[in-house]
């Protein structure tokens, strides 16, 4: 997952942004945005300044990307970059933090999305990532922001990344750079990759978990 050779599957794509008029539910009416700036590399500048309204209501902005069609993605770490250290002016022209909780969500069904991780109380803060136990096929993935009252929505940069099916793809993927060691989730040092999630470690300092099931 951490190879610098994983492609992120994200790049380039436009975002779906929902900021909702009401504590968010299915039903709640909300206003849509299409944003490309959430993938666009920069992951210091804000990418969300086309939402002028301040958030008043629990989990009432969410950023949703879409599979191509037919296709799932089998994901395995997603990164979330923040602009300005989650600090910006409110709409009571005060410096305050900003995103108070952010949750990464998947799922195949927008009405059923399963929260996987929830970054809480957040302060002082300019990127969160989250590497999922086991690769999680998805039709969707949702960074759903709680946001302290009268802040105004803030996102730089998400990032998500695939893990690697096959476990041949370590050779595919490091011709040029030699495996270190493989190591089990607990630290102790295999012979060969073996069945579950292995921690592979590369000579120029890169650490990969690959899953063989």
């Amino acid at each position: 997952v951490d190879a610098t050779t994983q492609p992120n599957v994200l790049k380039g794509k436009t975002a779906e942004v929902r900021h909702y008029e009401n504590d968010y539910s299915f039903e709640a009416a909300f206003k849509k945005y299409d944003v490309s700036g959430l993938t666009d590399g920069n992951k210091a500048d804000e990418a969300l300044t086309d939402i002028e309204a301040p958030s008043t209501h629990r989990d009432d902005v969410w950023v949703i990307f879409t599979a191509p069609e037919g296709k799932q993605w089998d994901l395995a770490k997603v990164v979330v970059n923040i602009p300005n250290e989650n600090y910006a002016k409110n709409d009571n022209n005060e410096m305050n933090y900003v995103n108070k909780d952010v949750k990464i969500a998947v799922g195949d069904d927008l009405t059923r999305m399963n929260t996987a991780k929830t970054f809480s109380g957040l302060k002082k803060v300019s990127e969160l990532s989250y590497i999922f136990p086991e690769s999680v096929k998805t039709k969707y993935l949702a960074v759903i922001c709680n946001l302290y009252v009268y802040s105004y929505p803030s996102l730089a940069e998400v990032s998500a990344y695939e893990q690697f099916a096959d476990p041949t793809a370590i050779n595919n993927a490091t011709v040029q750079n030699a495996v270190k060691g493989i190591y089990t989730v607990n630290g102790t040092k295999l012979n060969a990759l073996q069945k579950g999630l292995n921690i592979v470690k590369f000579a120029d300092g890169t650490v990969q978990k690959v899953l063989v099931k």
